[in-house]
């Protein structure tokens, strides 16, 4: 009987460590800081990830999300061995299980007809004056004026946010308060 009882508790002990282990998750936060560098098309290579001054071939282990060239990234990676590759500016190839986008590049602009969304929203919305912005995020923000509204859009013409002038409780017109240093693109 007294076997019996032992080998009883050793199951149940057994049974309780081993589902607590199968119950702890990895844990990841995404710390390490890279940037996207787009190589498609050139010697075999396609799309790398830079860290400090080291290229990788990503190897994704969660959902890709669509990143473009010179995007900068948070990270948590592990080395990926025995990866072959013909891209002879990789260092390697890295098995990426977290990743957020810090910012996407904005299109490099001199004036409103470089910008082919800004340019028509400037004739559809015919504002009183645009202003560019770059926030303490290093963010890039334009600002249509059309006198009573502030329209905040992003680099890419999606559109942030709407300020009303009376409305000065509001996040949207908090967030256009407080930027500083704005470069006037067109003054009507």
């Amino acid at each position: 009987m007294v076997p019996k009882i032992k080998f009883g508790i050793l199951l149940l002990v057994s049974i309780l460590f081993f589902s607590n282990c199968a119950s702890k998750k990895t844990i990841t936060n995404c710390k390490t800081i890279g940037k996207v560098v787009d190589l498609k098309g050139k010697d075999g290579c396609n799309l790398l990830i830079e860290i400090g001054n080291k290229r990788y071939k990503p190897i994704f282990q969660v959902p890709k999300p669509e990143l473009e060239n010179e995007a900068l990234i948070s990270l948590d990676f592990n080395q990926a061995n025995g990866v072959m590759s013909t891209c002879p500016s990789e260092s390697g190839s890295i098995l990426v299980n977290c990743i957020k986008i810090i910012k996407n590049p904005c299109p490099k602009f001199i004036s409103i007809n470089d910008l082919p969304w800004l340019s028509d929203l400037k004739q559809k919305m015919r504002p009183q004056k645009i202003t560019y912005y770059q926030n303490e995020m290093d963010e890039d923000i334009f600002v249509l004026d059309m006198g009573k509204y502030k329209y905040l859009y992003n680099c890419k013409g999606i559109l942030d946010c709407t300020a009303a002038t009376d409305d000065v409780k509001s996040d949207c017109y908090v967030k256009f308060a407080s930027m500083k240093n704005g470069a006037t693109l067109f003054n009507q």
